[in-house]
């Protein structure tokens, strides 16, 4: 699932790239570079399953990979990376989603 890409900017927000996402399940958010951001920190901003506040930062993906939270997010209201990156990044989501149980 593609939450929303940006390319070459450093306000890297879904926000400004056009909205918000409602993961259901909730899941973890990933991030993929086509070149090596792996010197950006991605921040994600949203909410638990529960609908508790919750944010996290990682460290961005080298060349043709990918990163991911992991925490599992039921909304993301923005994804900010710390600079321009040096190509496309698409945010998505990962196939991993944790149980209450």
């Amino acid at each position: 699932m593609y939450l929303r890409g940006c390319r070459g900017t450093s306000d890297f927000s879904l926000a400004h790239c056009g909205g918000f996402a409602t993961l259901t399940p909730a899941r973890r958010v990933s991030i993929a570079s086509v070149a090596d951001d792996s010197d950006i920190t991605w921040t994600v901003v949203g909410t638990d399953r529960f609908g508790n506040a919750q944010t996290e930062t990682f460290t961005g993906a080298t060349a043709g990979t990918a990163v991911a939270s992991t925490q599992d997010f039921l909304t993301v209201t923005s994804i900010t990376g710390s600079a321009a990156t040096s190509g496309n990044v698409t945010a998505g989501t990962t196939d991993t989603a944790s149980t209450p149980w």
